[in-house]
């Protein structure tokens, strides 16, 4: 794939950013009608959307701070960009970047002493004041999520990072050496490939 520049990399991200609101949007109007009577609350989905707007979070966070410690840099990406509190945003990372990915459910994570759990939800009438919110009864804290909210934040957050770096050229060659950085992913087989 040949180098993109700032505006190819600006309208391909908003537009995979789009496309997942879509996606979720439809699997939503398709999974509400059933969940007060299914009991997992087609988990494998939900959580997989959840995970797919992380990793766009990890992306966009990229765009801002290339380098450092990711969970820092994402965490730091969802306090100034979606507005919530530093809380939220490291529990929101490290359960829903990092311990979902390696386990394949989120799971409940501790820090300092303090038990953080989860709730992720798709119902319509959830208020939007209650998203990315701690609720009031603990312990456990529980984070409330709203995957329909999570998209929308994600696409606002995106609009504004990159009307950020409108005007700046410095900004967007960051984005441009990023995305180019980002496009292959080096590892290291175990073994030497064989002949083929």
């Amino acid at each position: 794939m040949p180098s993109e520049d700032f505006a190819a990399i600006q309208a391909r991200v908003l537009d995979e950013i789009d496309y997942l609101a879509y996606e979720t949007d439809y699997v939503l109007k398709v999974l509400r009608p059933h969940w007060p009577v299914e009991t997992r609350h087609f988990g494998n989905t939900v959580h997989g959307l959840a995970l797919i707007c992380f990793s766009k979070i990890d992306e966009l966070s990229q765009y801002r701070e290339f380098h450092g410690d990711q969970t820092a840099r994402m965490a730091a990406f969802l306090d100034d960009l979606f507005g919530v509190s530093s809380e939220a945003s490291d529990v929101a990372v490290k359960m829903w970047r990092h311990v979902l990915v390696h386990t394949g459910q989120p799971r409940e994570v501790k820090s300092h002493g303090a038990r953080y759990s989860w709730l992720l939800t798709c119902v319509d009438d959830f208020p939007r004041d209650q998203h990315f919110r701690f609720q009031p009864v603990e312990p456990p804290r529980v984070l409330n999520l709203a995957l329909h909210f999570l998209v929308e934040d994600l696409r606002v957050a995106a609009h504004r990072l990159f009307a950020d770096f409108q005007g700046n050229p410095e900004k967007q060659r960051r984005v441009e050496s990023v995305s180019e950085a980002m496009k292959t992913q080096a590892f290291r087989l175990r073994r030497p490939p064989s002949a083929a």
